[in-house]
């Protein structure tokens, strides 16, 4: 995420210098200034529903073995587990 940072601040840094600078009137660094704060807030947007896709995605699978247990320690070693229907 040091990256979505790097770019917040360069929008920032953006927003500022295009409203300082003398060149614009005033309702076209406001239109600027509303301009680039759109694009930062779009792009910090779609990266936050990315990393959500990318979470979402590993939490759902399927697990081949389910309820899996074993005994305590001893010369017999028991197993008890659910197979999925695709291993039967």
């Amino acid at each position: 995420m040091k990256t979505g940072k790097t770019i917040y601040i360069l929008g920032i840094g953006l927003c500022f210098s295009l409203l300082l600078s003398q060149e614009y009137t005033t309702q076209q660094k406001e239109e600027l200034g509303q301009k680039a704060i759109h694009q930062m807030l779009q792009k910090i947007f779609s990266e936050s529903m990315k990393a959500k896709r990318a979470f979402l995605d590993n939490q759902i699978r399927q697990d081949a073995i389910a309820n899996f247990a074993t005994t305590a320690p001893r010369s017999e070693f028991i197993v008890n587990a659910d197979i999925s229907s695709e291993l039967q």
